[in-house]
């Protein structure tokens, strides 16, 4: 038909960029909710998203690729020669026999609808079905191709949700949608909502704790650096008797020229003085109060 092919552009994101789910589009992997990967055409998908009660042992495949290779095996061919070895990156080979009958988009997450001759359509093709009721004359805003699972723009356009996706065209948020998604979709939407603002709430608290970390390691450097310099007059003392000496002097003298007198509450005698005062270091000296002021000494 010459039409373009869209391909979703969550199927061929980079090996070194945060592989981002191909159903709900957020990137974080966490128990019970982590992101699995096809060993075929490496399709990223939320366990709840896809609906993956379990991660198996072995390996992993989407409908669409694990449907392929038993259709393979069951034709006798060699699970080897199924597949071209991983290291050469995604086949999709499987996933490309899969065709959404919601939208013309290729690739994305693929189930296969229940019942005898039941046609595949993307998860998220699936969650919108019903947005905008049973309207086959209407035409997507991006691909022009009418039917389908068409949302509804604010500008009264309207368009295939992955069609959206790979135009990177916001789609309206409603709530009343979550009644035709899935149950585990609206369980995943819950979880995002809640643990945004949960993480939200870790973030403003480790930039707490780091704020807190700033002060304590620059209290740490001072108190580092005190020591050092403590450290460094012990040795000069012990290296060079003298320096310890004329520090001693130097100190006494700065005493002396400041105040001569330690200032006490205490009240005592003249000999109660002198025999604190020959307890006391070098340097200082206790006077009873009113000395020198024309006062009774024994008072």
């Amino acid at each position: 038909t010459g039409a373009e092919v869209i391909v979703d552009p969550f199927t061929i994101q980079k090996a070194d960029a945060d592989l981002l789910c191909a159903v709900c589009g957020q990137g974080h992997s966490e128990e019970p909710n982590q992101i699995v990967f096809c060993e075929m055409c490496d399709l990223a998908v939320h366990q709840k998203c896809y609906g993956i009660r379990e991660i198996p042992e072995g390996e992993w495949l989407c409908q669409p690729c694990h449907e392929y290779q038993e259709d393979c095996l069951r034709r006798g061919m060699p699970k080897s020669k199924i597949r071209k070895p991983r290291w050469l990156g995604g086949d999709f080979t499987g996933i490309d026999k899969a065709t959404c009958s919601l939208c013309p988009v290729k690739r994305g997450a693929f189930v296969k609808q229940p019942g005898a001759g039941g046609g595949w359509q993307h998860v998220v093709c699936s969650a919108y079905a019903g947005a905008a009721g049973s309207k086959p004359h209407l035409s997507c805003l991006v691909c022009k191709q009418k039917g389908g699972a068409l949302v509804k723009l604010k500008a009264g356009s309207y368009i295939h949700p992955l069609c959206a996706r790979a135009a990177e065209i916001p789609l309206p948020s409603k709530r009343e949608d979550a009644a035709r998604m899935p149950e585990g979709l609206v369980e995943h939407i819950h979880w995002l909502e809640t643990n945004f603002v949960r993480l939200r709430q870790t973030r403003q608290e480790l930039e707490r704790l780091r704020l807190i970390s700033d002060v304590l390691v620059k209290r740490e450097k001072t108190k580092t650096t005190l020591l050092k310099a403590e450290q460094d007059y012990v040795m000069k003392c012990l290296q060079r008797p003298h320096f310890a000496r004329d520090f001693e002097e130097k100190m006494k003298g700065d005493l002396s020229n400041s105040s001569p007198f330690v200032k006490r509450r205490r009240v005592m005698t003249v000999d109660q003085a002198k025999a604190t005062n020959s307890k006391l270091p070098d340097g200082y000296v206790y006077v009873p109060l009113g000395l020198g002021q024309g006062k009774d000494n024994h008072k």
